[in-house]
């Protein structure tokens, strides 16, 4: 077809008015195009106006699906059903498991995607698809088998993919079913494929005015910029944001970043600290920004849907303590605000308890056991009890398998049971993210035509990767910063504009054609990522717009990547250097310099601690002298003030719960044996009869405490690591000179200066000379050079011998 029409915006908004369609390249501009016909009308002294055919590509294309379904004509039942994206990747997968060369694949999911790109590029841009040497090689081949297994099962079922949905309308164009307004108009189109030049040659044939919209160039003042590295340019970047912010408050500024996904997390926090520093105070997630990114994130990303992910995944499996302790803090379950200071201790009891994983009964189980350990209440929470207790009664009522259909009711249903997603005012981005939720359900429930039963496990993993690949953003009311990647800025105009990160490694991009498609076919085609003149062209078409899109531009560039140096992209080599000192930017000092600049320290010397109470008494043990010694502050902040860690559980048993066994084993040991003598002259096997019941009365009430350590399997194992332990330790015991145990878990009081430490001396034996030996029992390697610092390492058992001054001997069983 010959080249549409150009029109300006001022005819464009004129064709508006008379029923003219616009269709854009995506969502943004088309919510743009909306915003300029309404600042239109109200210019026009308009207060109300229908609403114009404005839409993206996409959605303009399902619309017109959707009014041949609806027109009643004969036929129309017999169209293709559209299936959405997900249904066509639950396809591609499907395909992909069930073929010879997808049998070896690790993650034939990523494979569906990737396939499924090709599949669109080949539809879109007429590559021929007929076997031969061209497509011989390995991935091509198995690619050309997938594509004709879904031609032929779409075929089969009736069914019509958003790849070949141009393709369908453009028929029903040509034979007159599809009816058209007398003009179309499209915004925002770089690189137009064959198969929307044959759309738009049909519309025309059939009598439609086809036109293009083509912004007028703005004569920009454009310089280049080089900063030392990709932080300062990015602070530099706020900054003159802010600057134009105040001296030019009605502007329209944009950001546009390569690569905006790998630095968004980045960019929120530079420009939060520069133009909103009341962020660092608020309480809560902070909404009516004056900027607005484009680029949405995956929607499981998002605090409310973690947390409902979470709450599933309770479903299939025993969640590991960092899971339980998001659940226990977020505020997304009913009671989370009431119940959060018990919620937190009850996380703090459930850490120090160890267990790196926890069923929803041993849950119950522990708040249970916490109930009566507990009399002042602190980890009481009755009202996160009651909804584990719904939790697990309904999940007794779930089925092993079900429709995608009666999986989305019964997700919903535990979510209920949790009181999601909680008592508190929800923010205005929270409650959007929450109707992207229920449109994930739905989209979700719809696969049961793809597939009709899934398991459980099946149904959470599915579910999960397509709420993964929703990107889901908020939106806002209409702000005057846009931050935006390098294509979302289609067609928008723009009063000051900042391109940053435009080195050479970055733009133009390097080349990534398609693994599915022979690359010398894709070179032939000129295909798109395909070579590096094909991307070349390409970039110069999007540099060009960009840099004729605003009056004032600044295109910047990191001068270091690390060690390594960085050069300005080629494309922007020729605009004239400035230096980031004449650069017009806000210097003023950031929210937390003016804090610290203007506030009224008072000072005092802080070196002495309030005095002890209770006649010197320091709970804590020797510990507290070993700290004291390491660094006094973090003895007061550890046994003074109480402050320690959360613990961090590990996979089976910690050092300290090892210990306590072995402490415990050998308590149960020398209650039976008592002296040098009897373990002398006791038998073998005896002894070991004697090792395996103490070792099994020192499991047991571990065991009962945490049932999911302690597997049939991991019990044996520890069974026979502390028998032979035991063993060990006692044919040592065998060589010393003859003893009686006195003592065994013994509590003394240790005097040092004024501070009594109460202690508990694991065993006292008595020689037969009298002399007194304190065992100190230790499973790792005792050092007796830290007896001998200058601040003493390990003060236990000197501490031990100031405390009995009967003293004559210690030592250090290992």
């Amino acid at each position: 077809m010959k080249s549409p029409n150009s029109f300006s915006e001022q005819q464009v908004l004129d064709l508006l008015e008379t029923g003219a369609a616009l269709v854009t390249v995506n969502r943004r501009l088309a919510r743009f195009s909306l915003f300029r016909y309404g600042q239109r009308q109200v210019q026009n002294g308009r207060t109300a106006w229908e609403t114009p055919n404005v839409l993206p590509f996409s959605a303009w294309l399902e619309r017109c699906w959707e009014q041949l379904a609806l027109t009643g004509r004969p036929g129309a039942a017999s169209f293709p059903m559209l299936i959405s994206p997900h249904q066509a990747r639950m396809i591609w997968e499907q395909i992909i498991r069930q073929s010879d060369a997808g049998k070896s694949l690790l993650h034939p999911e990523e494979t569906a995607a990737s396939v499924e790109q090709a599949w669109r590029l080949c539809r879109q841009w007429r590559v021929p698809m007929h076997p031969g040497t061209e497509w011989a090689a390995t991935d091509p081949a198995a690619f050309l088998e997938w594509a004709a297994a879904f031609e032929s099962r779409c075929r089969r079922e009736n069914w019509l993919d958003r790849a070949r949905l141009a393709d369908a309308v453009c028929e029903k164009i040509s034979d007159g079913t599809l009816e058209l307004p007398d003009t179309t108009l499209f915004h925002g189109f770089d690189d137009i494929s064959p198969q929307m030049t044959d759309l738009m040659a049909v519309m025309e044939k059939r009598g439609c005015r086809v036109g293009m919209h083509a912004a007028e160039d703005t004569a920009a003042n454009a310089v280049r910029v080089g900063f030392a590295d990709a932080n300062e340019e990015l602070v530099s970047a706020a900054r003159w944001v802010r600057h134009r912010l105040r001296h030019f408050p009605d502007d329209r500024i944009g950001v546009i970043v390569p690569r905006l996904e790998s630095c968004r997390d980045k960019l929120v926090h530079v420009f939060d600290d520069v133009l909103h520093p009341d962020a660092l105070l608020a309480s809560r997630p902070m909404e009516n920004r004056i900027y607005n990114i484009s680029l949405g994130r995956s929607l499981v990303d998002y605090p409310v849907i973690r947390t409902a992910f979470s709450l599933l995944s309770l479903i299939a499996a025993n969640p590991d303590t960092s899971k339980i302790s998001a659940l226990l803090l977020t505020p997304y379950i009913a009671g989370g605000r009431a119940e959060l200071y018990s919620r937190a201790v009850l996380d703090a009891r459930i850490r120090d308890h160890g267990a790196p994983s926890m069923s929803v009964d041993g849950l119950l189980r522990f708040m249970n056991r916490q109930e009566k350990k507990d009399p002042d209440g602190h980890s009481r929470c009755p009202g996160l009890y009651r909804a584990f207790t719904r939790f697990r009664n309904l999940s007794l009522d779930l089925p092993e398998s079900a429709s995608p259909a009666a999986w989305s009711e019964a997700f919903t249903r535990v979510l209920e049971t949790f009181g999601w997603p909680g008592d508190r005012k929800l923010t205005s981005a929270e409650y959007q993210t929450i109707g992207a939720w229920q449109d994930a359900l739905a989209r979700f429930a719809e696969l049961g035509r793809i597939i009709p039963v899934m398991t459980e496990t099946e149904a959470l993993s599915a579910f999960n990767r397509m709420a993964g690949e929703m990107l889901f953003q908020p939106e806002g009311g209409q702000v005057p910063v846009q931050v935006m990647g390098m294509l979302e800025a289609a067609g928008e105009r723009f009063d000051a504009l900042w391109i940053l990160g435009m080195k050479q490694d970055v733009w133009p991009p390097s080349p990534s054609p398609s693994p599915f498609v022979p690359i010398a076919l894709q070179r032939r085609l000129n295909l798109p990522h395909a070579t590096p003149e094909r991307e070349l062209d390409y970039a110069r078409q999007v540099t060009r717009r960009l840099l004729a899109s605003a009056r004032e531009l600044v295109v910047s560039y990191p001068k270091n990547e690390g060690d390594t140096p960085c050069y300005p992209s080629p494309l922007i080599d020729y605009l004239p250097e400035l230096s980031p000192d004449l650069l017009e930017t806000d210097a003023a000092p950031d929210y937390r310099e003016q804090l610290a600049v203007s506030a009224k320290l008072e000072q005092f010397p802080d070196v002495k601690a309030p005095d002890l109470e209770d006649s010197g008494k320091v709970a804590g043990g020797t510990g507290v002298i070993k700290a004291q010694a390491a660094c006094p502050f973090c003895a007061f902040v550890g046994y003074r003030l109480g402050g320690k860690p959360l613990e961090q559980p590990v996979s089976g048993l910690d050092a300290a719960a090892r210990g306590s066994l072995v402490h415990h084993a050998l308590e149960f040991v020398w209650d039976a044996l008592k002296t040098h003598e009897t373990l002398v002259g006791i038998q073998s096997e005896k002894l070991a009869d004697l090792v395996a019941k103490a070792v099994n009365d020192a499991i047991r009430p571990l065991a009962q405490d945490r049932p999911e350590t302690f597997t049939e399997r991991f019990t044996a194992l520890e069974q026979e690591r502390l028998c032979n332990l035991l063993t060990e330790w006692l044919e040592r015991e065998k060589e010393r000179m003859p003893f009686e145990v006195i003592e065994k878990e013994t509590k003394q009081i240790v005097q040092v200066g004024d501070i009594r430490l109460n202690t508990f001396v694991d065993r006292i034996d008595r020689l037969e000379d009298g002399r007194m030996v304190i065992i100190d029992y230790k499973t790792g390697l005792p050092k007796m050079a830290d007896w001998f610092t200058d601040r003493i390492v390990e003060p236990q058992l000197p501490l031990y011998s100031i405390a009995l001054s009967c003293l004559l001997y210690t030592s250090d069983a290992a």
